[in-house]
């Protein structure tokens, strides 16, 4: 009975503390079929993606807390906020205007929302979209609606909306389902200013590098005042997959910067993420682990050579950067997934 007592004990320590980068091994938090649609919540104590633990054909939703150690499942989007009357009626009447408002993100202050949405009104094809953003101010009950110049002919995957830790700027990209091409990413600020009407939407695309474009394949992160940006890219007109990651600058073009330390492999699916001291430093995961990297100085530091490519093909750092998720193929149907603390 003392053993059983004691195994139960453990059991429930392990489930209330998150894995840390130094432990000796890891435990899963989920194995299944691979999963999809990997997020973080804005204020990175939720890590929630699509998988299948089981059997059945329909797939569901899974949110781990880092906090208190749980797994849960649904049916929805588990990071989707909470709105209030008012808020549901305003995205209920942009829906009268041909506004249909899918997925909601919420800002770290919870002061903004933005949905991604998609127009249909005047379309002759409804397999045809016009991707918009709306953006909610939570304090002054207002709605803004902002119109992305692309005409997708299949409707896009991947709708991700990334946040400045204080909330004045975010990023808006899409992943079109069978066209790369038709991906797009708009930087997005002046929403939180007291004229909220002078809202600026930057096409970032292309980055241009000492003469040479590179086409954005996902964004990473943003740094506090969102001032700058951490991008994964391809450089063009290589004739061969050349990968690379950039921090962008909305300052000014030149100041756009290639990230040194970077192996540009593409047989996982690398992340990335600056670090809590500051925008000069940045965190990558690749295949030697995770390494710090020094963008005044280039100096690579080598952190946890453990947790790198050679076993994990997936990654994505927690916002804050004190969290990693892990995706391990274990064969070709069932994966495992990890979360640890740095």
């Amino acid at each position: 009975m003392n053993r059983i007592l004691a195994l139960a004990m453990i059991a429930i320590f392990l489930l209330l503390h998150p894995i840390h980068a130094q432990d000796a091994s890891l435990s899963a938090i989920y194995s299944g079929w691979p999963i999809t649609n990997m997020w973080w919540s804005a204020d990175s104590r939720v890590f929630a993606f699509q998988g299948n633990m089981t059997s059945a054909p329909e797939s569901s939703w899974y949110a781990y807390d880092v906090t208190s150690g749980r797994l849960t499942n649904s049916q929805t989007w588990p990071l989707q906020p909470t709105l209030n009357r008012i808020e549901q009626q305003a995205l209920d009447s942009q829906e009268t205007l041909g506004v249909e408002v899918n997925l909601v993100f919420s800002s770290p202050n919870g002061q903004f929302l933005v949905g991604s949405s998609e127009n249909l009104t005047g379309l002759q094809n409804q397999s045809s979209y016009v991707s918009q953003a709306t953006i909610s101010n939570r304090t002054t009950n207002t709605i803004n609606l902002i119109g992305l110049p692309i005409i997708t002919q299949t409707s896009v995957d991947r709708y991700r909306v990334q946040w400045s830790d204080d909330s004045s700027t975010f990023v808006v990209s899409t992943s079109a389902v069978q066209v790369s091409a038709l991906s797009f990413f708009y930087y997005v600020t002046g929403y939180a200013e007291s004229n909220a009407t002078d809202i600026v939407a930057v096409d970032m695309q292309p980055v241009m590098i000492d003469g040479q474009n590179h086409s954005i394949l996902e964004v990473f992160d943003l740094s506090n005042d969102g001032r700058q940006v951490l991008l994964f890219a391809s450089r063009s007109g290589s004739g061969r997959p050349d990968y690379c990651l950039i921090r962008w600058s909305s300052i000014e073009s030149s100041s756009h910067v290639l990230v040194p330390g970077f192996d540009g492999i593409t047989e996982y699916h690398p992340s990335a993420v600056f670090s809590s001291e500051g925008s000069d430093i940045v965190l990558i995961f690749q295949r030697s682990g995770i390494n710090e990297v020094n963008l005044i100085s280039g100096n690579v530091r080598n952190l946890y050579p453990d947790l790198g490519s050679e076993r994990f093909t997936n990654a994505m750092f927690s916002p804050d950067g004190r969290y990693i998720a892990l995706v391990e193929r274990v064969t070709d149907a069932v994966f495992s997934v990890y979360v640890v603390a740095l």
